[in-house]
């Protein structure tokens, strides 16, 4: 039996993916999710509309709220909220406080709105809570983890596992007009609120124009998590050894390139994947399936 494998360029699409899975019958939650990633992706989000019975939508309607309220890191957790997952086993390639507890997660109210989650305990631990065993694993550990059995695992990879720019927002400049009054604001007022939502930001004025100048960095800097070629190749065997030894069978795969967000070093993204895709071909009989509409190479 075939798996089907879903490239997705930044990792929001990921549910995308997980929906269609579940539309289409190959997955029926609640799963395990495998998450190789150099981030957690589990901050909480706030919807504008109710995601309570968003599964229930035309996959062209959950696309459209994938895109316009969630972010690349917030996808995880409402996937959970909504019965996909009930188990998330972060692995990263360190993990410098690896953890194993049970989790709540709930919306406000229950409105599907405002999705919030943390540890359980007796102040929170009452009916009605949706409930995730979440782990948080260095690579070394993920040979000895016991995989939850019975389940369907939902195998998540982030090419930023094998080699990770840290602060890729640094590099992206962004350049937008604003109003006089927005540009004086700005200048007069050393509290603005936009000084602390962005890295850095500039208000300028270009004779009768204004503009916001944000990440504008004269130099570049290192990113400590990015690693050789030949460290790549090494990782990706033993991501694909562990696998293996584990008897781990995937009821479905998504790669997730994060090149445009630019957590994978954009220089490494096709390198990275191609490997990746030529271990998952050789352990799995992948079957490459095209829900966000885009490129890929062949499997």
């Amino acid at each position: 039996m075939s798996t089907p494998l879903f490239i997705v360029e930044e990792h929001h699409e990921a549910f995308i993916a997980w929906a269609y899975a579940f539309q289409q019958g190959i997955i029926s939650g609640p799963c395990q999710l495998l998450h190789f990633d150099d981030h957690s992706d589990l901050n909480t989000p706030v919807f504008h509309t109710s995601i309570n019975h968003l599964l229930q939508q035309p996959l062209q309607a959950i696309r459209e709220l994938v895109y316009d309220e969630m972010r690349i890191d917030t996808f995880i957790l409402p996937a959970a909220y909504l019965g996909l997952i009930s188990d998330v086993v972060w692995i990263r390639q360190d993990m410098p406080m690896p953890l194993d507890t049970l989790m709540y997660i709930r919306s406000f109210n229950g409105d599907g709105k405002k999705i919030t989650a943390g540890k359980i305990n007796p102040g929170n631990n009452t009916p009605g809570l949706q409930l995730m065993q979440y782990a948080k694993i260095a690579t070394p550990g993920f040979d000895t983890y016991a995989i939850k059995p019975n389940t369907d695992i939902l195998l998540d990879i982030d090419l930023d596992y094998f080699s990770c720019q840290e602060d890729p927002y640094s590099n992206n400049e962004v350049i937008i007009e604003i109003t006089a009054s927005e540009y004086h604001d700005f200048i007069g007022n050393k509290y603005h609120y936009l000084r602390y939502l962005v890295n850095s930001i500039k208000a300028v004025q270009k004779n009768d124009d204004f503009f916001y100048i944000i990440n504008h960095f004269p130099d570049s800097y290192p990113s400590n998590r990015e690693v050789t070629a030949v460290e790549i190749t090494k990782r990706i065997d033993l991501f694909a050894e562990s696998l293996q030894a584990k008897g781990i069978r995937p009821t479905m795969i998504t790669v997730c390139k994060s090149g445009h967000s630019g957590f994978t070093p954009p220089h490494q993204v096709d390198s990275i994947l191609q490997q990746v895709l030529d271990k998952l071909n050789g352990l799995y009989d992948v079957q490459l399936t095209d829900v966000i509409h885009t490129p890929h190479p062949t499997c």
